[in-house]
């Protein structure tokens, strides 16, 4: 239903959240699912599933090949990212650049799910989907985001530690810079705040994470 009504306050809701409150800040959400030869978000738009069925597969990647270094570009369905970047960023940037204000776009990676293969295994898969949808969104709307967000609330997310998000920090702030992006790094975006101190710890043992850090994130749900 969401979806459907939208289009008729979208404009006066962008205005608001803009003009009004003076928000120049939008997380921009990326399932793990994403990697995956199947679009279920289309076919969801299309009414070939229901909501349900869609939020059952959002979080079940499948491997574009066995090369993290050479992208298939086959084996990625950005239609839900596209669909999020037409109607709330763009609209969201034009209206600050009327402001001459800049919109800073936090790409926010969300997994909520285990599926027989993912992302937090192989770092340089992880990386790999990064510089695919950065090269996704240079080549279709001129810009990229200012800053990765590796997991939306590691303590719920399925599988994820400190370790393995240094692991993919590490990895990915490596390969994005050898294609001349240097996002902002931000984690490790705990539920609790509490859980936020010993997931960086973990996160810093890993060599390369350290440095690569630009904003330390927690939710304030709980914890001291």
């Amino acid at each position: 239903e969401f979806v459907s009504m939208y289009p008729l306050y979208k404009d006066a809701l962008n205005n608001l959240v803009v003009n009004d409150l003076g928000i120049n800040r939008v997380r921009l959400q990326i399932v793990s699912g994403v990697e995956n030869t199947v679009d279920f978000y289309t076919l969801w738009m299309n009414g070939q599933f229901t909501r349900q069925d869609y939020k059952n597969f959002r979080y079940n990647p499948v491997n574009d090949n066995n090369d993290p270094n050479s992208i298939n570009l086959a084996g990625f369905t950005f239609s839900e990212l596209d669909a999020d970047i037409n109607e709330v960023v763009l609209p969201m940037r034009q209206l600050l650049a009327a402001r001459g204000e800049t919109l800073y776009i936090n790409l926010n990676y969300v997994d909520f799910a285990g599926s027989s293969w993912e992302h937090y295994n192989f770092p340089d898969e992880y990386a790999e989907l990064m510089l695919a949808t950065f090269q996704h969104m240079e080549s279709k709307y001129g810009f990229v985001p200012d800053g990765i967000e590796i997991i939306l609330e590691a303590d719920l997310a399925s599988g994820w530690s400190g370790t393995q998000i240094g692991q993919v920090i590490a990895a990915t702030s490596t390969r994005l810079a050898a294609n001349g992006y240097y996002p902002d790094f931000i984690a490790p975006s705990t539920t609790s705040m509490s859980n936020a101190v010993p997931y960086f710890d973990q996160i810093i043992q890993v060599p390369g994470a350290l440095q690569a850090i630009d904003q330390i994130s927690y939710h304030r749900y709980g914890g001291a």
